[in-house]
């Protein structure tokens, strides 16, 4: 090798040496979130709303800067669930978990709307919010607020039909703080259907709307399909519950977002005398109360993902 080729081979060769040497350059430093303080609440029940008291995070920025944060947001902190087991705090786009304890204990109110149906028309002590609370445990914490009014539909028509939002039963679904609210209301209406076929989506959104508003979006809305009834005393069309409101309320719980109960897919297990008093044709037997407040039950604990 001549000494002009040595000279290229060592000076390639420290170069080579100097770039393996090399140190990587530092990263950039990134600003971070943690939970410096846990609350005091760690222990919950189904349908409780998350208690912040106690919980302080501390923020990083990227200069290494700390700051004691207690304005952060939350989310997944309202009506818990059996499968909850933390919430989220976010600051500045950062987030981190909290952790949470929930057991599969229900507590809260639950509200019943709808007409004599939900009421239990001339039973009350055997209408089905009346067996709901016989589902559960007897660790269970929850309230039943029945409030069906007798002849209830959307619109006012005759006598004895009140549009339900003129009726005390509708003031008192607007009270207390419910977890759960289940609808069932269209029988009624199926017989001023000439009346209110054009406007029974829009009023029964309106409704849903409403709650939602009054109660806040994290309230669980259940709703019932009127059941199909037999030749009873009050003219009530049962073909018009079946082809016409049936319809629309299944329709309504998909674009509503709202879990749904078809009474009359499972009452097709049951034979009519088991189901109607056959003294009106309509209303439920104690059979269909616990049924239906079975079924609802079922729901809860679906919604709470209870086992």
């Amino acid at each position: 090798m001549s000494r002009v080729g040595r000279k290229l081979f060592v000076l390639s060769s420290l170069l080579l040496l100097a770039g393996c040497n090399a140190q990587e350059p530092a990263p950039t430093p990134k600003a971070s979130l943690k939970v410096v303080s846990n609350p005091t609440k760690v222990n919950y029940n189904c349908g409780n709303n998350f208690d912040k008291t106690g919980l302080t995070l501390e923020y990083t920025d990227a200069e290494g800067n700390k700051t004691t944060v207690t304005d952060f947001t939350l989310s997944g902190d309202k009506n818990l669930k059996a499968s909850t087991t933390s919430v989220t705090a976010s600051y500045r786009g950062l987030s981190v978990d909290v952790d949470i304890e929930v057991s599969s204990v229900i507590e809260g109110q639950i509200t019943c709307v709808g007409d004599s149906l939900t009421e239990g028309h001339s039973w009350p002590t055997q209408s089905y919010p009346n067996y709901i609370k016989g589902n559960f445990d007897d660790s269970s914490k929850m309230t039943i607020s029945n409030c069906g009014k007798n002849g209830a539909s959307f619109k006012t028509f005759g006598q004895y039909n009140p549009a339900y939002n003129t009726t005390s039963q509708y003031q008192t679904s607007l009270t207390g703080n419910p977890i759960v609210l289940t609808i069932l209301l269209g029988t009624n209406d199926a017989t001023n259907w000439a009346n209110e076929a054009d406007d029974y989506v829009a009023d029964y959104t309106a409704l849903v709307n409403l709650y939602r508003t009054t109660f806040g979006e994290d309230l669980n809305i259940i709703m019932l399909t009127s059941p199909r009834c037999i030749t009873n005393t009050f003219g009530i069309p049962t073909d018009v519950i079946c082809n016409n409101v049936v319809p629309l309320q299944k329709q309504l719980a998909e674009d509503l977002n709202c879990p749904l109960i078809d009474l009359n897919d499972e009452f097709d297990n049951y034979t009519d005398a088991e189901l109607f008093r056959p003294n009106d044709g309509v209303h439920f037997t104690v059979k269909a109360a616990e049924i239906t407040a079975k079924l609802i039950s079922e729901k809860i604990k679906d919604i709470y993902e209870i086992e």
